[in-house]
Formats: structure tokens, C-alpha cells, sequence
């Protein structure tokens, strides 16, 4: 299985596990910067490439070497994180964290 396949399988196993429940007790909010790829379709115009860039906020959950989650939404009668965002490693540019 290539490296790519198996990242993207443990990413989306972190990510059922934290719908479980197992995220970090009292996360920090922050602000992920991110660069994300675009496509140019220049069939009638000339256009330069480019890459796209983001800003997401969220609670982090969980970082790892090859990922980092942030949750959007806390679900107060499942006591559970809702609305993640899986960011690659390798598209991150930033994380600020908003409030320790």
C-alpha cells in the first residue's frame, strides 16, 4: 500500500476516534494558515498558476507529525467534538494559537 493510501487511512481513523471522544481534554483555539492547490483551466484565457490560501479557526484536537485536526463545533449533549478539519502537514504554513 502506497504511503499516501496509509497516511490518508490514519488520518481518517484519528479522525472517528476523536468522534469517539479521545481528543485532547481542554484544547487550545487557534488559527490554522493553510495553502490548498487550485486547478487553471486556460482554454480561453491565459492565467498564471497559483496556489490558494486559507485561514480556518477551531479548537485543536489533535497534531501529529503528518496532521493536524481542529474541531468547529462542541456537542454538549454527546460531550464530543463535531466538524473537523484534517490538515495535511505539508499544506500548513501556520498555527497561531488565539487563547492558550
Amino acid at each position: 500500500m502506497s504511503k499516501k493510501i496509509l497516511l490518508w487511512i490514519t488520518a481518517l481513523l484519528l479522525v472517528a476516534g476523536l468522534a469517539m471522544g479521545s481528543y485532547n481534554e481542554d484544547p487550545p483555539i487557534v488559527v490554522v494558515h493553510w495553502q490548498d492547490i487550485t486547478a487553471v483551466d486556460n482554454w480561453n484565457e491565459e492565467e498564471e498558476p497559483y496556489l490558494a490560501e486559507f485561514r480556518t479557526v477551531g479548537w485543536l484536537c489533535l497534531e501529529t507529525d503528518s496532521i493536524v485536526v481542529i474541531a468547529s463545533t462542541w456537542d454538549e449533549i454527546e460531550e464530543t467534538w463535531r466538524e473537523f478539519n484534517s490538515f495535511p502537514r505539508g499544506c500548513i504554513i501556520s498555527i497561531t494559537v488565539v487563547n492558550p
